[in-house]
């Protein structure tokens, strides 16, 4: 497999089902041997500036001689920049590998009633068996469309950051935890630290 038969393969996956789960995406990360337990992560959610915060948390990371992953998306020229270290892409001969690993896996899934995983769950799990395989200090990983189903709300994060978090015109932060808005709250996981932070243009408050 080369690297164009490689996104070939990750593009041409599904990208919606009906009925939204995590089901299927716990099932993927048990077939490829839970790598998401093998990280220590935060998980970045809110409304926007969600790419500000990655970036302002690597820069600082970075600068007391952390190794920083990153998740983000959608990436600006080049697949590889979702899954980066110090601010760099990994190769193309990585995601190869990578595609080569889980490709396997969805198959068989295909053939089972969950049915197989969509593209962002196989670039969830790619990034997750990545930084098991090629461990960094910290992953800043990036919620996708955000929720309770997100992709990526299968992993005990050290702590959770929120930008922003608001309804836009709408509503206001404090609705996503009284029920207005259940599944958009859904990214504020237990986190090992206990807790959370907020960031704003002012700082960051822990909670």
């Amino acid at each position: 497999m080369n690297y164009e038969e490689a996104l070939a393969f990750v593009h041409g996956r599904p990208r919606l089902r009906k009925a939204p789960t995590l089901k299927r995406m716990q099932q993927f990360l048990t077939e490829l041997g839970n790598p998401q337990t093998k990280i220590q992560a935060v998980h970045v959610a809110g409304t926007n500036g969600k790419g500000s915060t990655i970036a302002f948390l690597t820069s600082l990371l970075g600068q007391e001689g952390r190794q920083v992953g990153t998740f983000t998306s959608p990436f600006i020229t080049r697949f590889n920049e979702r899954i980066a270290v110090n601010g760099q892409p990994i190769s193309d001969e990585a995601v190869v590998h990578l595609v080569t690993q889980v490709r396997p896996v969805v198959e068989k899934m295909d053939q089972t009633e969950l049915g197989g995983p969509l593209e962002f769950e196989i670039v969830t799990a790619m990034m997750f068996l990545y930084f098991a395989q090629h461990p960094v200090d910290v992953v800043l990983v990036e919620v996708g469309i955000g929720g309770v189903y997100d992709s990526t709300n299968v992993f005990t994060p050290l702590v959770s950051v929120s930008y922003k978090r608001g309804l836009g015109p709408h509503g206001t932060f404090r609705e996503y935890f009284t029920g207005n808005c259940p599944t958009k709250g859904g990214n504020h996981q237990t986190a090992r630290s206990g807790g959370y932070w907020r960031t704003s243009a002012r700082g960051v408050n822990s909670n």
